[in-house]
């Protein structure tokens, strides 16, 4: 095996998309982007998969969890930087453009804190394409807080990957409960959605990210512990069409175009159920086109990129007057401007090696506070 999963790449290319659209379209109230917010617990369930695959054996083998750290936070850092730079510029215009009630040292306050994923907590609005939301813990590039909660499932991991299979299934059945629970507890449901799985993303449900992502990384672990042990058999006893990459992907774009939340409990399902399913699918599918294996790696190498740029972009664009095409909305304008700045900082990136090199460094630098650490404990 190679190591790597070109549909799962492909299924997060697709989802990063979906992601774009439900921001950008938020205004239009349409049915079938009620359940896309759902996107981000497929996300925390394939790194779950992903991180379990490239650093399970590592960490038993020896691997110091200060490389291991080093490096997550390496590959992470670049891309939520540039966004938080871009979030930055989008708040002092959208303060301009009175969007948004926040200061000037607000923005400036909220940028140091959010560049180093940190959260921060306000009361704040911003307006946006029609839609208002309140007290946003990383205003400036509100899709950043999931790579936050995404930091501390990884930083997790380590004592995570030790724990045997059924002390799992109970850390996600702990989670799940306090999801269900900790909206109740926040006053963030309501007779319309006596569920809300939509938690993690502002000052007043912060506290329900934790659970969120606890959730959905678990199971990834537990569904490549599946894999690594079912793979080798059930790769020739599948027949061809049970490992048709399209079925993942069909099923992952029907969950997230669910047009109804049945009162919030299709969260409920697709954490417990669909998200884990549809991961696994992929897990077990093959491709075997090298131009359809080339698009998928394509759109997973965009995925992150895009995620982390299209919020700031389309604020910079609705108020810098950046050109536009008559008769063409302006979300379409930023989409495409959200597509060229993502592959221009990917590939840039990739050409300055920026992720392992800073992995490199930060692996010196926590090695160096572990020491010290461990110096001082002893003195």
């Amino acid at each position: 095996m190679s190591g790597r999963f070109e549909v799962l790449d492909g299924m997060r290319g697709i989802a990063a998309m979906m992601v774009v659209m439900l921001h950008y379209a938020q205004q239009t109230h349409w049915p079938f982007l009620y359940n896309t917010y759902l996107a981000v617990d497929v996300f925390f369930v394939l790194s779950g998969f992903v991180v379990c695959h490239a650093y399970a054996e590592k960490l038993r083998s020896g691997m110091p969890g200060t490389t291991y750290m080093a490096r997550r936070v390496g590959r992470l850092f670049p891309l939520v930087a540039a966004g938080a730079i871009l979030g930055w510029i989008s708040l002092h215009g959208m303060r301009v453009t009175n969007e948004t009630d926040m200061t000037a040292g607000q923005i400036n306050l909220s940028f140091m804190f959010n560049i180093f994923f940190l959260p921060y907590l306000n009361t704040a609005y911003i307006s946006q394409s029609g839609t208002q939301a309140t007290g946003l813990i990383f205003p400036g590039n509100s899709p950043l807080w999931s790579i936050l909660f995404e930091l501390l499932a990884s930083l997790a991991f380590v004592k995570l990957v030790t724990l045997r299979s059924r002390i799992l299934v109970a850390i996600i059945g702990i989670s799940v409960i306090a999801l269900l629970v900790l909206p109740v507890l926040l006053g963030s449901v309501s007779l319309q959605r006596p569920i809300n799985f939509d938690q993690g993303w502002s000052t007043e449900n912060a506290l329900a990210g934790l659970p969120r992502v606890l959730a959905g990384f678990t199971f990834g672990i537990l569904i490549h512990r599946g894999w690594a042990r079912w793979n080798g058999i059930l790769t020739h006893r599948l027949p061809s069409f049970a490992r048709n990459p399209l079925w993942p992907c069909i099923l992952m774009i029907s969950i997230l175009t669910f047009p109804w939340t049945v009162k919030g409990a299709f969260g409920l399902v697709t954490v417990m159920v669909l998200a884990p399913l549809v991961v696994t699918l992929g897990a077990f599918a093959e491709l075997g086109s090298a131009q359809i294996r080339k698009l998928m790696s394509f759109l997973g190498w965009l995925s992150f990129p895009l995620y982390c740029v299209h919020q700031p972009i389309l604020a910079i664009t609705a108020w810098s007057g950046a050109p536009l095409i008559p008769g063409i909305p302006m979300e379409v304008h930023a989409a495409a401007y959200s597509v060229v700045v993502a592959i221009a900082l990917a590939s840039l990136f990739d050409h300055l090696k920026l992720q392992q090199r800073l992995s490199a460094r930060l692996e010196i630098l926590f090695h160096a506070l572990v020491r010290k650490a461990a110096k001082n404990a002893v003195i």
